[in-house]
């Protein structure tokens, strides 16, 4: 039960990623129109741009479990395909005799390494569909061709329209089709009439995979989707060493992989070779954090079934309190990650709702109320967010779909990070009409960043969500009914004492109180505090 527990529990929080949104967007789109899309459409900044979408059936089926059950029924979603992956694990381990304490520990780090991979995305259902995929080929080690052609054929069909993760599928039964077939030359013999069946699997797979045209794509056009620059892009902001408590239990589970490997290396050099396909993840996973979860299950489907059958484990008569145990730290795991934002601050996240945190819930309903013209700048992880609630009246700069922009441009939002001068050179070519942002859009965000005499603060929140709108004649109306009079150049808390005066103080309030927008939050009382206010705010 521990596994299913820490399963439940990692997926019942808050949506917080970017990708979803924009998936739920392109379903929308799908169906309204009842056509895939063959260009960019979403963006303004490069709306021509050719874009194919490797992941359409699952931004349908996303669509159509909002339309039945709104945010809930995404959540309720991710739970169910991590409830089936612990289940399928599970399975395995008992078809290899595994011993139970090592079955519960060998899930329970799959799940903690997984951790941040198991938002309700696309990428949910690659990690799904491997395990599916682990636990047919390892159940069965000589197929007929029959039943590989029935089972694997269909299997990547589906999953080459749901993510482009497919590869990774292929990639795993291809070199244990080799291994196999190597281990049979060595055994038995090039005579054997075990050696084509090997082959059956990858090539089912592989036959189930190009009969549709996102399967060709993913190979004729792969630098698209496993291109440099998204992979720049995307580990700029999310480095190997940002997801702390997941990277521990990345080492813990390659240090147990490389020990384990070393230790049967001492009785057998072949059986060493059947780590390879783990290792060829292993190597991924360094470079690119995405391919953890498929490292993660490569090494426990390796190591698990060579466990020796008598460990100190199985002298524990009480094995109940052990998994009662292990349960516990399980649920306090994820209790200990999310720490100080799920306990101690008054937004939560665990529950059926989106994270304010993360995504600028706020800044973009004041928009949806008080809506400002194109073009509007946005940070990266909140395109797709600002598509789904805001398109077709507001298109994003940019959106999580690095393909559908051209490698030149994705390297120049990349340097905007940390160059100001990129971003200027953007609004000249772009002349935006409003930014949203946040404090960590951008390295160089600070008190001087933007000029007042050019932008105005209209909106701001506890999470640092930021809306400005530049100062011209078509926005003089609106920069009059919304912009904070206050506004010092990217007002910030730390600096709060420096920037304020007594008269600004009072200022602020009555600014606060005549416009709405600005959401009671944990700041209330500490910002009384700090402007010397002696009235609580309504």
């Amino acid at each position: 039960m521990s596994p299913l527990i820490c399963a439940f529990v990692l997926g019942y929080h808050h949506l917080s990623n970017g990708d979803i949104w924009w998936g739920l967007a392109e379903g929308r789109q799908i169906l309204e129109h009842h056509h895939l899309p063959t260009t960019n459409t979403f963006s303004y900044t490069y709306p021509d741009q050719g874009w194919t979408s490797t992941q359409w059936l699952f931004s349908v089926l996303a669509y159509l479990v909002w339309s039945l059950g709104g945010i809930p029924g995404l959540i309720l979603t991710r739970i169910g395909l991590m409830i089936a992956m612990v289940v399928l694990l599970l399975e395995f381990c008992r078809d290899q005799r595994v011993p139970l304490s090592y079955a519960v520990i060998g899930t329970v780090l799959f799940l903690a390494t997984s951790l941040f991979r198991f938002t309700f995305r696309a990428h949910l259902m690659s990690i799904t569909f491997f395990v599916w995929t682990l636990f047919l080929y390892h159940r069965n080690r000589s197929p007929s061709l029959k039943r590989t052609l029935v089972v694997y054929s269909p299997l990547f069909f589906l999953w080459s329209n749901l993510h482009s993760g497919v590869v990774f599928g292929l990639a795993y039964l291809f070199l244990q089709a080799g291994l196999r077939v190597l281990d049979l030359l060595r055994s038995r013999g090039a005579t054997s009439p075990a050696l084509p069946r090997q082959f059956f699997p990858p090539l089912a797979a592989l036959a189930g995979t190009l009969m549709n045209f996102n399967g060709l794509q993913v190979f004729l056009h792969p630098t698209r989707h496993l291109s440099l620059d998204r992979v720049i892009l995307i580990n700029e902001y999310m480095p190997p060493t940002f997801f702390g408590t997941q990277m521990m239990f990345f080492w813990i589970t390659t240090a147990l992989f490389l020990g384990g490997t070393a230790v049967l290396f001492r009785r057998t050099k072949w059986e060493t070779a059947e780590a390879l396909p783990a290792l060829v993840f292993l190597l991924l996973a360094l470079h690119y954090n995405r391919i953890v979860p498929y490292f993660t299950l490569a090494a426990l489907v390796y190591l698990l079934p060579r466990i020796p059958r008598h460990h100190p484990f199985t002298a524990f008569r009480h094995t109940w309190l052990l998994h009662t145990i292990l349960a516990y730290l399980i649920i306090l795991a994820p209790l200990f990650f999310f720490g100080k934002t799920s306990l101690l601050e008054d937004v939560p996240q665990f529950g059926f709702g989106v994270n304010q945190f993360t995504l600028p819930v706020g800044a973009v309903q004041f928009l949806e109320q008080h809506p400002v013209p194109d073009p509007i700048f946005n940070h990266f992880f909140w395109g797709g967010y600002l598509l789904w609630r805001l398109y077709p009246r507001n298109a994003p700069f940019i959106d999580g779909r690095i393909p559908a922009y051209p490698p030149e441009f994705v390297h120049t939002y990349s340097l905007m990070n940390t160059q100001p001068q990129v971003f200027y050179r953007a609004d000249s070519l772009y002349h935006f009409n409003a930014l949203i942002l946040d404090h960590g859009t951008f390295q160089w965000d600070t008190a001087d960043s933007l000029d007042a005499r050019h932008w105005g603060l209209v909106y701001w929140d506890q999470f640092g969500h930021r809306i400005f709108v530049r100062r011209t004649e078509a926005n003089r109306a609106y920069l009059e009914q919304f912009e904070f009079r206050l506004y010092k150049q990217f007002f910030s808390l730390m600096k709060a004492t420096r920037l304020l005066t007594s008269s600004d103080s009072t200022t602020f309030r009555t600014e606060i109180i005549r416009h709405n927008h600005w959401a009671k939050n944990p700041w209330d009382s500490f910002m009384i505090d700090l402007l010397d206010l002696q009235e609580p705010l309504p």
